[in-house]
């Protein structure tokens, strides 16, 4: 019998989660290792750590817990531009972290990558206040 090809989502997914724990194992002092911005397809960003923070809030609450939160309830929090939340929302899905749904309409953090995502942001505020 013949192995099991893997679909392109579950390939998609597999290496989406193997950038994230290689990125949580790296060295934050190592310059030469990938940021968060390269992961997100980006590799120009990390030039704002005011930025950065942004993005890590709303990667923070858009894990599920056991709700991922509205991009009106973040804006909201944080007093910016509802739209400013959704860009952030629409890159975070064109990496393949987060799934888009159409009821309610929102985005969360793709549910096999959330048991990650804390590391992820204690690894990425690692690379900027070291």
């Amino acid at each position: 019998m013949g192995k099991i090809q893997e679909s392109y989502p579950q390939r998609i997914k597999r290496e989406t989660r193997e950038k994230l724990e290689a990125y949580i194992a790296s060295d934050p002092e190592d310059l030469e290792q990938p940021s968060f911005w390269d992961i997100l397809g980006i590799p120009k960003g990390t030039y704002n750590s005011a930025v950065d923070e942004h993005i890590i809030y709303v990667i923070d609450r858009m894990i599920p817990k056991p709700y991922a939160a509205f991009s009106s309830d973040i804006a909201k929090e944080k007093g910016w531009p509802e739209e400013y939340v959704e860009l952030i929302k629409y890159i975070l899905c064109s990496a393949e972290l987060a799934e888009y749904g159409t009821s309610p309409r929102g985005a969360w953090i793709n549910h096999d990558l959330a048991d990650l995502m804390p590391k992820v942001i204690e690894r990425w505020r690692a690379n900027w206040t070291s």
